[in-house]
């Protein structure tokens, strides 16, 4: 019976542990997340429903609230804003990322299920949009990852 011998079994195993490991999951992860949050964090441009208006005008300031102007002058407001870029969170979830939000109206401004038209036609993007947007970049950067391993 023929010998058959295999060479750099020992190098292919230790390839494979550092796979196993996840850092090199962890590094492409961490960079998805990154790219993830400053997409989601991103306001479209202002609208004329963010422009100050002349008495009796009414309008919502970014960051702060509902907004009017007083027929004797000056404004006034309700701080209302909880800050929809600033409240997302991505957070690892066993391989993944799970992005989230903390602000209460986040589903109608930016839910994929709840998005309001009113925010649609105003430029804000559903976070499954950007998501899947994503999603080929991140699968890239996982094949490129295992190949530099595996060199």
């Amino acid at each position: 019976m023929p010998m058959i011998e295999v060479k750099g079994l020992e190098a292919l195993q230790a390839k494979l542990k550092a796979l196993a490991s996840g850092k090199y999951l962890d590094n492409v992860l961490r960079a998805a997340q990154r790219r993830l949050l400053d997409r989601v964090r991103a306001y479209p441009p202002a609208s004329g429903a963010n422009r100050p208006q002349p008495a009796p005008g009414r309008w919502y300031e970014r960051g702060y609230g509902s907004r009017w102007s007083r027929a004797r002058g000056g404004t006034g407001g309700n701080s209302t804003s909880e800050r929809l870029g600033g409240s997302w969170v991505a957070k690892a979830e066993g391989q993944g990322l799970v992005l989230s939000n903390r602000a209460s109206y986040a589903p109608y401004v930016m839910g994929a299920k709840r998005q309001s038209g009113l925010h649609r036609r105003r430029g804000w993007r559903r976070v499954d949009e950007v998501a899947a947007e994503e999603a080929g970049r991140i699968e890239r950067d996982l094949v490129k990852a295992v190949e530099e391993v595996l060199k």
